[in-house]
């Protein structure tokens, strides 16, 4: 859950962004159902609340848990039918907070809003269930337009990026993305797919519409996050590719563990070229956090460091390119989805039309147009 709702009903396995949140929504629950409750233990790691009338067996238990690259509440344990009489009339509200009732009136102008707005769309764009039984008229008609389209082909760069994001339209969704440099240090998309949400056959899936268009090269080298349907997808379609974890991700990852690392000094230790250099930072990790290095070792160094690297990462280290791509989609990911993939393609041929002039102006050289300008800079 990310916001406090009057409709809703907790269950076991509901998960909170937030320790807050969790509260604000059981805040919520009481005011509703005229009861109070009140905290038996609450820490970093867990909370457990009892119905305030004693004896009665209405009880939470909820507990901190890591899903993927984040931290989430997840409701593990719920007694929720009240022993005691919930029809006595409260004297006081003491969970009657600002921010509950805030947030519940909040979300009811919020939804008549959001309605309005639908309404809109719809009148001027039509639904988002037309939009999607217009993809294949779309996939046909840019195909007929676009003729000198290529399907398959040979990428210039050794390392792609896969990363997610969420669409924030009517059915949501996620946007998973593949993408590359190409020679001259350019943002190279080469792969979109809108999935219901993440998971193995999925993000199988989309590998396979991936290895489509690379081929089956062994030396390629894939930078992702840590999800676990990813991760899976990558091993299954790209079992001979050296699969590489994104370097920011991993950081955030540990720091839920390891509070005290340095994220310079990590940052180094994955970015250094040879061992020597590596063995001086990671021993400065671990002068903060001594049982560091046994943890990255399970992870295994050639995963995140470049100089157990058995294959050349370049300077690609992070899911950057992934990331850069998506900020500029920010706008687009609330459309509908032809929309969207119109706007996608839109921006895409601008890229390619702008590179294009940008080359034929060129005075060729012995050097692509980015790595001319850093020598010059150098001189």
């Amino acid at each position: 859950m990310s916001k406090v709702d009057s409709n809703f009903t907790l269950k076991v396995q509901d998960m909170f962004s937030t320790k807050s949140l969790f509260k604000q929504c059981v805040q919520a629950t009481a005011l509703r159902d005229n009861f109070q409750y009140v905290t038996v233990k609450s820490n970093k790691e867990v909370i457990i609340l009892q119905c305030a009338i004693e004896n009665c067996k209405w009880s939470m238990h909820a507990s901190c848990c890591i899903r993927g690259d984040r931290s989430l509440w997840v409701l593990t344990k719920f007694g929720s039918k009240h022993t005691c009489s919930v029809d006595v009339p409260l004297t006081d509200r003491r969970h009657a907070t600002f921010t509950v009732i805030k947030d519940l009136i909040k979300n009811k102008i919020y939804l008549a809003a959001w309605h309005a707005r639908e309404a809109a769309l719809d009148g001027i764009c039509g639904s988002s269930e037309d939009s999607y039984k217009m993809l294949p008229r779309f996939a046909y008609i840019l195909e007929l337009n676009n003729p000198g389209s290529v399907v398959e082909y040979k990428v210039d760069s050794n390392v792609i990026s896969i990363d997610e994001t969420s669409l924030k339209n009517k059915y949501s969704g996620t946007l998973l993305s593949a993408s590359t440099f190409n020679a001259n240090d350019h943002i190279f998309p080469l792969a979109f797919c809108v999935v219901d949400s993440e998971n193995n056959s999925f993000s199988t899936w989309f590998c396979n519409q991936l290895k489509r268009i690379i081929g089956g090269r062994n030396e390629v080298v894939i930078v992702s996050n840590r999800h676990k349907s990813i991760c899976k997808a990558i091993e299954v379609v790209f079992p001979n590719v050296l699969h590489c974890m994104c370097l920011v991700h991993l950081l955030k990852n540990l720091k839920l563990k390891y509070k005290r690392i340095v994220d310079t000094v990590f940052h180094a230790c994955g970015k250094t070229f040879n061992i020597v250099d590596f063995e001086h930072e990671i021993r400065l990790l671990e002068s903060s956090v001594p049982s560091i290095r046994e943890e990255l070792k399970s992870i295994d160094f050639a995963k995140w460091s470049r100089a157990y690297s058995p294959r050349r990462r370049y300077n690609v280290m992070t899911t950057n390119i992934s990331e850069s791509l998506n900020s500029t989609m920010l706008k687009a990911r609330e459309l509908l989805i032809c929309l969207m993939f119109k706007i996608l393609r839109m921006m895409l041929q601008r890229w390619f039309f702008e590179r294009r002039n940008e080359a034929d102006n060129y005075q060729v050289t012995d050097f692509i147009i980015t790595i001319e300008g850093i020598l010059r800079e150098q001189i």
